[in-house]
């Protein structure tokens, strides 16, 4: 049986579940960043702002509901590197940053739901 993490608002576990949901809107944000330094406007501009939206959408319910789905949220950003911009010859974002955001998305992301709940196995809310 699993357990969840029981978390008050002013823990340091909130306040560091509320760090990292934040910066998983800043790893959505770095995209939208790179599309208009490099000049994108129309199709490639609207992924990475639906982007932006939908981690925004999942960081906002995981610091305020479901603390693991701030984890979830960087597994996904981690197939949203690989899927929408690996290999695709995206020329708005520079080909060194996907291998490291990839490798920083499963560390964090992994990391994240083993220490949001005791057995490192999602729990119901």
């Amino acid at each position: 049986m699993t357990r969840r993490v029981v978390e008050g608002a002013g823990s340091a576990t909130a306040r560091e579940t509320g760090a990292w949901a934040a910066m998983l809107v800043l790893a959505a944000l770095i995209y939208v960043g790179f599309a208009l330094l490099g000049g994108v406007r129309g199709p490639w501009l609207w992924i990475e702002l639906a982007g932006l939206l939908a981690y925004g959408a999942v960081a906002a319910a995981g610091y305020a509901r479901w603390p693991a789905l701030v984890g979830v949220g960087w597994l996904l950003h981690m197939a949203w590197d690989a899927l929408v911009h690996g290999g695709t010859g995206v020329a708005h974002v520079p080909s060194w940053y996907i291998p490291g955001c990839l490798g920083f998305d499963l560390v964090v992301g992994v990391t994240l739901l083993r220490t949001r709940y005791h057995s490192g196995a999602m729990a119901r809310a």
